[in-house]
């Protein structure tokens, strides 16, 4: 599993994810990748390139459940 990371939003702007929104998935911050869990979000950066666009991590594999309504 990936380390957890050091997560670059700021207070404000976490507190714009509404508690519905229960992952957020992203790979754009090459030398931050993890997942962290904050309030009710699990962030997932699954980025595997390094700054250089060399291949420097593992791919990431999230699993999510899914609610069935009957």
């Amino acid at each position: 599993m990936p380390p957890p990371f050091r997560h670059p939003l700021s207070p404000p702007r976490l507190n714009a994810f509404a508690p519905s929104r229960r992952h957020h998935l992203f790979g754009h911050i090459h030398d931050n990748y993890g997942i962290q869990k904050l309030r009710h979000t699990t962030f997932v950066n699954a980025a595997i390139l390094d700054e250089n666009d060399v291949i420097k991590n593992e791919p990431v594999r999230v699993v999510v459940g899914i609610k069935t309504i009957t």
